[in-house]
């Protein structure tokens, strides 16, 4: 089985298919994945209030289906009220930071307000993160906030091996996989970095097709033990609060 813990809903300007909740749920049943965590789109590039509502909804149409809510930092009171909005909603898991769309660095003192404000909850971070200032600036959330979990989206682009190298010390990062490359190694040598439970599974699932992905762990050298973790022990770890699967 899979936990899919970075997927899209909503379209976007992109050439590809427009995803509705039948299809959704055709993707899951096809590759066993058994809860999936979405943001907006729409949050992401556009109102992340109005796209937040949207996806709450959403979610209400499948016991698979799980939220981060996307918060925009320059709009640092509204954010915080999105968050007491939805805080005691189980359906949300985290909270989605995209500073390549909102223009607010990942160490930005706005970011750091809103993580500080909901540092003793249980909600966990994914933050779009390409290149190595961003994973350099990701380390200095994690300095700050070492209770705080933080998932690295993307394990950096097209730099990954290096990034994976600037966030080993920190053991509250964790990475994962997707981008809309595939490297064959990406997965193996992020656990020989990092750790195997220190990396997830993600698919950026509407953008790209699941079995993308699926494809990068199955050709990375791993025992079925070690997929195992990647798949879904990991995920299940993270989103109980760092309990044993």
């Amino acid at each position: 089985m899979i936990i899919d813990i970075h997927c899209h809903y909503g379209s976007w300007s992109f050439a590809m298919d427009n995803f509705g909740v039948d299809k959704i749920k055709e993707y899951l049943d096809r590759f066993n994945i058994v809860k999936a965590i979405f943001s907006s789109s729409k949050a992401i590039v556009y109102d992340f209030r109005e796209g937040n509502r949207e996806l709450v909804e959403f979610l209400k149409a499948d016991n698979r289906l799980y939220g981060y809510l996307v918060l925009n930092p320059n709009y640092l009171e509204e954010s915080i009220e999105e968050v007491n909005r939805y805080l005691d909603n189980e359906k949300i898991v985290g909270i989605k930071l995209h500073p390549a769309y909102s223009r607010v660095s990942i160490d930005d003192e706005r970011t750091m307000a809103i993580v500080e404000q909901f540092s003793d909850t249980r909600l966990i971070y994914l933050i779009h993160t390409w290149g190595i200032p961003m994973a350099i600036q990701l380390t200095k959330l994690a300095r700050r906030f070492p209770n705080v979990r933080f998932i690295m989206g993307h394990t950096g682009g097209d730099v990954w091996f290096d990034c994976l190298d600037i966030v080993k010390p920190y053991p509250n990062i964790y990475v994962e996989p997707c981008s809309s490359y595939a490297d064959r190694d990406k997965v193996r040598m992020s656990i020989d970095k990092v750790g195997l439970d220190r990396v997830l599974f993600g698919t950026d699932f509407t953008l790209i097709n699941p079995a993308f992905v699926i494809g990068m762990v199955e050709c990375s050298r791993l025992t079925e033990e070690e997929k195992s973790y990647i798949y879904y022990k990991n995920s299940i770890k993270l989103l109980e609060g760092g309990k044993d699967a």
